[in-house]
């Protein structure tokens, strides 16, 4: 409905009194980040104002604290971070270069430390392939892994950290829906698209898939060097190299 041309010439008659707004918006302005149900609950337990989320909505935006036309939403800033223990963490992760129409999946896993990469193709994304992938990983890796970190999907369930906690591996585990805890991995899945991994053959079979990872894998562990998140112009294989860290018998 088109608004009125004239102002109210009235107040609502169950209106918030003006001294609990002024706290409404010095909380709002104090506490950028935070939903109209965190602030609701704030206001409960530090100034005994009961307020629903609502409520605390409509006087944020009816003061001009947010909500108007020129409010940006503040943007959140993750904390950058890289570990200096070669396999103190290994980041992994599936995805699907055919889309989910194709049961065409591949596993990846890169470590935290070194940026060492391993990928290898599977028909499926099941708790079989994935305790493959893992003894893959253990065999592969020139050093012990400690820890290993995943999505909360069905391949990654209580079976896998069973099945890892027998050979001494942690399983860490995200929060739902937050995939830059994973953001790594995440980073070299871009990087394989941007090497167009995903322009194969639609049908091409996964042996032809490990062979081709494997000559990328070749290149990215052995040459292409990195200059982000304290890699030095270093290759995953020269940072490894420099920790002088040996594998247990």
């Amino acid at each position: 409905m088109r608004k009125k041309p004239w102002p109210k010439a009235w107040s609502s008659y169950n209106r918030t009194p003006k001294e609990i707004e002024e706290i409404v918006c010095l909380y709002g302005l104090k506490y950028k980040r935070e939903w109209p149900q965190r602030l609701k609950r704030r206001l409960e337990e530090k100034c005994q104002i009961k307020l629903d989320a609502t409520t605390v909505y409509r006087i944020l935006k009816r003061n001009n604290v947010r909500y108007h036309r020129e409010y940006e939403k503040p943007k959140k800033v993750y904390k950058l971070y890289s570990l200096q223990i070669p396999g103190e963490e290994l980041q992994v992760d599936v995805w699907f270069p055919f889309g989910y129409h194709r049961k065409f999946v591949i596993y990846s896993a890169i470590d935290d430390c070194t940026r060492m990469t391993y990928s290898k193709a599977y028909e499926h994304a099941n708790i079989e392939n994935s305790k493959d992938f893992v003894e893959e990983l253990i065999r592969r890796f020139p050093y012990d892994i400690q820890r290993i970190r995943t999505d909360q999907w069905r391949e990654f369930s209580k079976s896998i950290t069973e099945f890892l906690q027998g050979r001494h591996v942690e399983h860490v585990k995200n929060e739902p829906y937050h995939p830059e805890h994973n953001g790594k991995i995440e980073r070299y899945h871009l990087t394989e698209k941007e090497w167009e991994v995903n322009f194969r053959p639609y049908l091409i079979s996964t042996e032809e898939a490990n062979y081709m990872l494997s000559q990328r894998l070749s290149y990215y562990n052995t040459q292409r060097k990195h200059t982000w998140m304290w890699m030095n112009g270093k290759t995953p294989r020269e940072k490894y190299q420099a920790n002088k860290y040996k594998k247990r018998t």
